[in-house]
């Protein structure tokens, strides 16, 4: 029989040239997505906030920026070996540059190199460190470097230590939008105690603002400038209606300040001496923005502790007591809807007072802080020293309950000084001066019941680092620096058992992580072990 199946085969010839056309086209795809993502960029972030992508105010940063920036990030090789971090400072760099449409530009240099071709680090504003590097049981000190220079123009920004991706995000955009304004802005001190200086009681939070702004103290009575970003006022024992005049003023112009004052002294060098102000100017004054500071002195069970010396027979023993007057706000106490206090862990507020709003028409008010639930209130005897430590309940005014501690006052302000005459000696209560004014445009106040809360000694014996974190907040959103609080708010999350308020359910808490951690894991790490080791050893039975 005749076979007439035809032969469908394609000659070896046309195969190849198949194969050469479909390997071509693959590449050629490859290409043009790797090229397109230089232009659309995604990731995927299945993390809490997004912690690992930047925000969107970052992304849309190149809308701003009219010619490039340049970021360059120096790592040393030696310190890349040894932990991720490096790595993933470089992604979130390399992603500002896939959202930068071209107007950002990354590069990673070796310090090492860059030494070799003559620039010194530390003439750029980078730090060297010393690191301890254990390798082969032998113990060494390494000098590494990790810093990133900002460079738009001819002007420059520099973070001298970058280790810790958590907030470099926060840094990096608010440098860069300084960089490209070409303005930074500032922000004033105004003390209404005598005896109270920037350089003297607050040298920690003036460090911390100077990095984002430009800090100054100002003198009561002086009229506060219009490029003032915003102010931070603390006490008011001292302060005449003529700094008051100029305060009120400042706010009707459309400034933005925080008022921290509280109605009892305590003096810290006279062991620790309470006295209370009665009624003062500047507490009427608040009243007309719509805050009602009490006169009285709020205490907590949830508190921090003092360091309190006892005598014991022949020797003196110091020890760390619970103090009441140092509350500690934390977990509910925190207003998780603004921006300030949305991601706070914690916050202390040494002898504060409570705050009420009051209805001002065209002012909203939102209670930022609050104390806790086992937390009462002192309002005609004040003892303060830690050996009366009996009495502080004895002589609470009321039940437990929460206490506002802080307000956010947001609207047009009326005037303290509305249908009164500018005092006397007050700037701009000449007729040749500036008119008065009556009522403010739209802006914002924070109303804090403590005046002490950002001492540098207290905040140091008090153990709160996160005083600090609080009042950064509240200059970027009295300052109106909206964006940058987003990226601030998103990148803060408060993951600590403080949380918990009552007391049970946290001591449950503690006791569940205890047992987990220290007696469930290892007995399964153990069993484990056991399990792998039995049937290895039936293997090589059989």
């Amino acid at each position: 029989m005749r076979n007439t199946e035809k032969n469908t085969k394609p000659p070896a010839g046309g195969l190849r040239a198949r194969e050469i056309l479909l390997s071509a086209l693959t590449l050629l795809v490859l290409v043009l997505a790797a090229a397109n993502s230089l232009v659309y960029y995604t990731r995927v972030d299945l993390t809490e906030n997004k912690a690992f992508s930047i925000s969107d105010v970052s992304k849309n940063l190149f809308r701003d920026i009219p010619e490039q920036v340049l970021l360059t990030y120096y790592i040393s090789k030696r310190l890349e070996t040894l932990t991720p971090i490096p790595g993933q400072i470089e992604d979130l760099l390399y992603e500002y540059a896939a959202y930068g449409r071209g107007r950002i530009r990354v590069s990673v240099v070796d310090p090492e190199k860059a030494a070799a071709e003559g620039l010194r680090l530390e003439e750029l504003g980078i730090a060297p460190q010393q690191v301890q590097v254990v390798e082969q049981n032998e113990q060494s000190v390494a000098t590494v470097y990790t810093g990133i220079v900002i460079s738009y123009l001819d002007s420059r920004e520099v973070l001298p230590v970058v280790f810790n991706p958590s907030n470099l995000e926060y840094e990096l955009t608010r440098r860069i939008q300084k960089l490209v304004s070409g303005k930074k802005p500032a922000a004033a001190f105004l003390f209404g105690k005598d005896g109270m200086t920037l350089s003297s009681d607050m040298n920690m939070l003036a460090s911390r603002l100077s990095e984002s702004y430009t800090v100054r103290e100002l003198q009561r009575g002086e009229e506060i400038p219009s490029d003032i970003s915003v102010l931070f006022v603390f006490g008011g024992r001292d302060f005449e209606e003529s700094a008051l005049y100029a305060i009120d003023q400042y706010i009707m112009s459309g400034g933005k300040a925080l008022i921290a004052a509280d109605a009892v002294d305590v003096d810290i060098m006279r062991n620790l001496a309470p006295s209370a102000y009665g009624s003062l100017p500047l507490f009427d004054m608040l009243k007309t923005y719509g805050a009602e500071l009490g006169q009285d002195m709020v205490l907590d069970a949830n508190a921090k502790r003092i360091p309190v010396q006892r005598n014991t027979g022949f020797m003196t023993v110091q020890s760390y007591e619970l103090y009441n007057h140092w509350v500690a706000a934390a977990g509910q106490g925190f207003s998780r809807t603004h921006p300030v206090t949305a991601g706070l862990s914690g916050f202390t507020l040494f002898w504060p007072s409570s705050l009420s709003p009051r209805p001002v028409g065209g002012v909203s008010s939102e209670t930022l802080i609050s104390s806790g639930r086992e937390s009462w209130i002192l309002r005609e005897r004040f003892p303060t020293n830690p050996y009366e430590a009996a009495s502080f309940r004895v002589l609470a005014a009321n039940s437990d309950g929460r206490y506002p501690l802080a307000l956010a006052l947001q609207g047009a302000f009326p005037s303290y000084f509305a249908g009164k005459p500018a005092p006397s000696g007050a700037e701009g209560s000449s007729p040749s001066a500036q008119a008065k004014r009556d009522i403010s445009p739209e802006t914002r106040l924070i109303v804090l019941g403590d005046a002490d809360a950002g001492r540098d000694v207290l905040m140091r014996v008090g153990e709160s680092d996160y005083n600090v974190t609080f009042f950064e907040n509240a200059a970027d959103w009295l300052s109106g620096e909206d964006s940058l609080m987003q990226i601030r708010a998103r990148l803060m999350r408060d993951m600590s058992l403080s949380r918990i308020e009552e007391r049970e359910p946290r001591e449950a808490v503690i006791l569940f992580s205890q047992i987990v951690n220290l007696v469930c894991i290892p007995l399964f790490i153990a069993g484990a072990g056991i399990l792998r080791y039995l049937r290895r050893r039936e293997r090589y039975e059989v």
